[in-house]
């Protein structure tokens, strides 16, 4: 099996023996579950699927951080999607804290989700390949930029991004000419509802698709 889709099955919990397919490149529609429910599938089981390419999945119960880290074994996965359910327990913004994603990430998608301060690992320096970064319906005020490496040259990491999505984020403060400055590989986004951005073209509350040879 290559491509295995749950997004539409109405199935309480996925079984154990995920981790037997182990040419699966794509799945989507899993349900993370905490480790309490023995019988549901664990995160843990993704860390076998090593041709992963594209992984969507839902969370919204606790699960351990070291779950978390079997990203770092999907060297292969290029798309991330992560849906936070509108969970606004604080744990959940802690579990996810802990995910190690691959650099060779190329897409991400985080929506619902209810915290202010995106994942620490959503930054310019863990996602070096990241080339379009969707943020969905979320409560998050910040938008993190250039990173510094900390090394002697005193290099700084920017974003690779050349595609952005941001939409029904009535929190986000950002100024679009900073972005513009740090995303220098931009040249397509689609913005709806962000009410707080600053000097942006078009009118932020109402679907606007922009290209950067419009500026």
């Amino acid at each position: 099996m290559i491509i295995l889709d749950l997004r539409f099955c109405k199935l309480q919990y996925l079984p154990n023996g995920l981790e037997k397919l182990v040419h699966l490149q794509e799945l989507s529609g899993l349900r993370v579950e905490s480790q309490a429910n023995s019988r549901s599938c664990q995160l843990r089981e993704l860390q076998y699927l090593t041709e992963l390419r594209v992984l969507r999945l839902s969370v919204s119960s606790e699960v351990t951080d070291d779950e978390w880290n079997i990203f770092s074994n999907l060297t292969n996965l290029k798309v991330l999607a992560i849906d936070a359910e509108n969970c606004k327990s604080k744990s959940i913004q802690k579990m996810l804290d802990h995910v190690s994603p691959p650099p060779s990430l190329e897409q991400l998608y985080l929506e619902h989700y209810r915290h202010e301060i995106l994942p620490k690992w959503i930054n310019p320096k863990q996602l070096p390949s990241l080339q379009y970064l969707c943020l969905e319906d979320g409560d998050i005020n910040y938008l993190p930029m250039s990173v510094d490496d900390e090394t002697e040259d005193g290099s700084i990491s920017k974003w690779t991004l050349e595609g952005l999505r941001l939409m029904f984020l009535p929190n986000l403060v950002l100024d679009w000419q900073n972005l513009g400055k740090d995303m220098p590989f931009l040249h397509h986004a689609e913005v709806s509802h962000c009410f707080n951005l600053e000097n942006f073209p078009f009118d932020p509350d109402k679907l606007a698709v922009w290209t950067k040879n419009q500026d």
